[in-house]
């Protein structure tokens, strides 16, 4: 059964103020505060800063991953190069 010309905009409407409310909510809940320009843009800044930090910490984690395998390695080379000359 198609829908009246009404129907679709009162439709529309209804979809519309129920995005715009979920939006605000979902902000609110985030505790960013839509009509303050400098607290969003401090929001965005405070992001961006994790974001840095998040690249960081992975480089900083796969290059101590590195390293442990780097000196587990030459241990284990070692001891067997050492049990190979005392023969």
């Amino acid at each position: 059964m198609p829908l009246t010309p009404e129907e679709e905009t009162r439709i529309r409407e209804v979809v519309k103020e129920a995005t715009h409310q979920a939006v605000r909510e979902t902000f609110q809940i985030l505790g960013i505060n839509l009509h303050d320009f400098e607290h969003a843009k401090e929001f965005r800044q405070n992001q961006a800063w994790v974001g840095k930090y998040r690249r960081t910490a992975e480089k900083v984690g796969s290059a101590i991953i590195v390293g442990i395998t780097t000196i587990l390695t030459g241990g284990v080379l070692a001891a067997i190069w050492a049990y190979v000359m005392k023969r």
